[in-house]
């Protein structure tokens, strides 16, 4: 508050306060707060960066973390308003005046693709969303790319399938994870590994292809980080329980 006062509330400083209160409340899954203060920091951001250049992208990422947000809370309309602002701004600054070879270009196009892939997805729009993982895809040049980046594409094209998943379209859920198993697979990415295989086994369980389901969920339970217990492992075997006990399996089932 001491802060504010002495430096106004429209201060770069501020925005990052609000973000990182947001951020925090996120963790606490208190959507209401995390809203909040992430919209506090959209304003204020919107301000000290109308006539500055924003280096730094504050702007691209509190637009994508609002449009994640606000899905996760089922405000699809005005998550949409910040994919709106997210867009606009990733256009005016990157393929209007900068262009894209700029060292920051790339890390902004993934969260432009984040974004658009995810509301599109929460539409239920899934062929639209496929083609922003393709594109990206095309731009990530695997040959040369980061680990870290070659997961960012295969998480993108996940995302959609969560969402298929959620609105009980098994088939296309399987679709959608065999050919980014395959990527994972070649650049061995363990965890998506892990995220992927366990999606495929619940789509299986949920499709009664129990012998694929049981496959895929030993083969998520042998990319889950061993040293330790977590929630995945705990999800991993809640699948596989399930399918071994709708295998008949009953003493094999029990965790």
């Amino acid at each position: 508050a001491l802060y504010v006062k002495n430096n106004g509330e429209v201060n770069n400083d501020v925005a990052l306060n609000y973000n990182n209160l947001a951020y925090v409340y996120s963790y606490a899954y208190n959507q209401k707060y995390t809203i909040n203060y992430y919209k506090k920091a959209a304003g204020i951001w919107e301000k000290v960066y109308a006539k500055n250049n924003d280096d730094k992208d504050y702007l691209l990422t509190v637009y994508q973390n609002l449009n994640a947000t606000l899905i996760e809370y089922g405000a699809l309309d005005e998550a949409k308003i910040y994919l709106k602002k997210l867009n606009a701004h990733f256009r005016k600054k990157y393929i209007e005046n900068l262009g894209k070879t700029i060292p920051k270009y790339f890390a902004a196009r993934q969260l432009n693709v984040l974004a658009n892939v995810r509301t599109l997805s929460a539409m239920g729009d899934y062929n639209k969303a496929i083609l922003y993982c393709d594109s990206l895809k095309a731009e990530t040049k695997f040959s040369e790319a980061t680990k870290e980046d070659i997961a960012f594409v295969v998480n993108s094209y996940a995302l959609i399938a969560d969402f298929s998943y959620d609105k009980k379209d098994y088939l296309y859920t399987v679709s959608i994870c065999k050919p980014i198993l395959k990527i994972a697979d070649q650049y061995d990415l363990r965890h998506q590994k892990m995220i992927i295989n366990a999606k495929l086994a619940s789509s299986y369980e949920k499709l009664k292809q129990l012998n694929e389901g049981l496959k895929h969920v030993n083969l998520a339970d042998a990319n889950a980080v061993k040293d330790k217990f977590n929630s995945s492992k705990f999800s991993i075997r809640l699948i596989k329980a399930k399918i071994l006990a709708e295998s008949g399996e009953l003493k094999a089932a029990q965790i």
